[in-house]
């Protein structure tokens, strides 16, 4: 009985993670139209949200000097701007974020629904 737990748990610790599940244009905009509740939100924190178009899409929660009150959340592909974006159908678009005392620009590839909803 031991060995077939310990076998178990040996199982458990070496296999991989469950694979993002495939998501849609309306999953990505369920959740950016979800008004955003820190601290009840995962701050800070980064996690798959699925897979859309073949990428990953991220959604990332960025902390600045004052948690969770200077918190913001990014949904993206894990997938750099430019080229690679344009090939999935994303958008490269700059967004602000607080860091320290000041604010940060990043460019990030996002999916084209949330610029074509103003999300």
């Amino acid at each position: 009985m031991l060995i077939a737990v310990l076998a178990a748990v040996v199982v458990a610790m070496t296999s991989s993670p469950p694979a993002p599940k495939p998501i849609t244009d309306a999953d990505i905009v369920a959740l950016a139209s979800k008004p955003f509740t820190p601290p009840e939100d995962r701050i800070p924190d980064t996690y798959v949200l699925g897979i859309h178009h073949g990428a990953r899409v991220m959604v990332e929660f960025r902390c600045g000097d004052i948690c969770p009150q200077y918190t913001s959340r990014h949904i993206h592909y894990d997938v750099e701007p430019g080229l690679a974006c344009d090939k999935i159908g994303g958008r490269t678009r700059t967004e602000t974020f607080v860091q320290g005392i000041g604010v940060t620009r990043k460019d990030f590839c996002v999916p084209a629904v949330l610029v074509e909803k103003g999300l």
